[in-house]
C-alpha cells in the first residue's frame, strides 16, 4: 500500500463527505477510493469512516487521524510546491470559473500574465452569473462574488471590493428626465439584479450622510450584469451596477451616473478567491492562487 497516496486519497473523502465526488476530483474510480480507503482502516486497525446511503462521516479516530494526515501532507505539499517553483515542470490542467462581467473587463492581463509564468498549465476558464458549487461542479478554483458562493465549505480569499452606482443612458434621460434625487429613482423604469440576495429596497447616502430608503419595482431582470448594462446602454431604463462594469461607458458617455456623489449604501460587490481547501492544494492550483492574490495585492 501507498500510505501516502492513501492519506491523500482518504482526505479528500473527509474534506467532500463522499466516495463518489472525492474520486471525481482525484480522476478516479469509484471502487478506488474505496480500496484505498479499506486497505489504510486495515493498516490502522481501525474505521475511520461511518457509511449510510446517503453521508459518509468520520468517527472519532477518523477525525484525529485526518488532522495528523493534514500536518504530514502539508508538509508535503510545501516541499513539492518549493520544488516546483525552481523548475518549469509544472503542467497539466486548471479549471477555473469566474463571474462573466468581471472577467470579460478585468481578468484577461492576470492570465496572460499567469500564463507566461506558467507555459506548461492549461487553462479552462468557464464563465457565469449564478451561484456555483465549486466541489460538486468540478472547479478547481474561482474568482467570483459572495453572491456566486453556494458551499459554505469552500476557502474564500477576498480579492476587491467593486463599488455599485446608478446610471442610464443619455437618450433614456432626454426622454424621461433625470433623477435629482434617490427617492426621483422610484418614478423610473429599473433594471435588476436577480442574483441580489436585497430586497426591492435600496439604500442611499448622500454627501451629506443622510440615508434614503427607496422602494425600486423592477420593470426588466437578469441574472448577467453585462445584459443589465447592455439593456441600459439600450435605454431600457436605469440600473444599479459596479462602477469597474460600467467604466468605459461612462468615460465614452454611453451612460451617466445618476445623482453623483450619491451612492449605494451597502451596495459594494465583494470579490473572493475561492477553492476547497487550504490545504493538500497541487501545485497547478497553488501557482493559480499564489499569483492572483500577488496581482490584486499590486493593484
Amino acid at each position: 500500500m501507498d500510505l501516502i497516496h492513501a492519506m491523500r486519497v482518504f482526505a479528500r473523502v473527509a474534506e467532500a463527505e463522499s466516495f463518489t465526488r472525492a474520486a471525481q476530483h482525484l480522476d478516479v474510480s469509484v471502487p478506488v477510493v474505496t480500496r484505498s480507503v479499506a486497505s489504510l482502516e486495515e493498516h490502522l486497525d481501525v474505521r475511520l469512516f461511518n457509511r449510510t446511503t446517503r453521508r459518509v462521516a468520520l468517527t472519532e479516530a477518523g477525525q484525529s487521524y485526518l488532522e495528523g494526515c493534514r500536518a504530514v501532507l502539508d508538509q508535503i505539499e510545501d516541499i513539492e510546491t518549493n520544488v516546483a517553483r525552481t523548475s518549469n515542470e509544472t503542467r497539466g490542467g486548471l479549471r477555473v470559473v469566474s463571474s462573466a462581467g468581471f472577467a470579460l473587463m478585468r481578468l484577461a492581463p492576470v492570465f496572460a500574465s499567469y500564463r507566461e509564468r506558467f507555459p506548461g498549465i492549461a487553462v479552462q476558464l468557464t464563465l457565469m452569473d449564478r451561484s456555483v458549487d465549486i466541489i460538486d461542479e468540478g472547479y478547481d478554483v474561482g474568482i467570483v462574488s459572495d453572491q456566486m458562493v453556494k458551499s459554505e465549505t469552500l476557502i474564500m480569499r477576498p480579492l476587491a471590493t467593486l463599488p455599485r452606482i446608478p446610471v442610464a443612458s443619455p437618450a433614456y434621460l432626454a426622454k424621461f428626465g433625470t433623477p435629482q434625487t434617490p427617492m426621483d429613482l422610484e418614478n423610473h423604469a429599473f433594471l435588476a439584479p436577480t442574483n441580489d440576495m436585497r430586497s426591492h429596497q435600496w439604500n442611499f447616502t448622500t454627501d451629506s450622510e443622510e440615508t434614503s430608503r427607496v422602494h425600486l419595482t423592477p420593470v426588466f431582470s437578469s441574472n448577467s450584469p453585462m445584459m443589465l448594462q447592455g439593456a441600459t446602454v439600450a435605454g431600457m431604463g436605469f440600473s444599479i451596477l459596479p462602477e469597474s462594469l460600467v467604466e468605459r461607458d461612462l468615460k465614452t458617455g454611453a451612460l451617466q451616473r445618476l445623482i453623483a456623489p450619491t451612492i449605494v449604501h451597502d451596495g459594494d460587490v465583494s470579490l473572493f478567491l475561492v477553492y476547497p481547501s487550504r490545504r493538500f492544494i497541487n501545485r497547478r492550483v497553488r501557482t493559480f492562487i499564489d499569483h492572483v492574490t500577488a496581482t490584486f495585492q499590486n493593484g
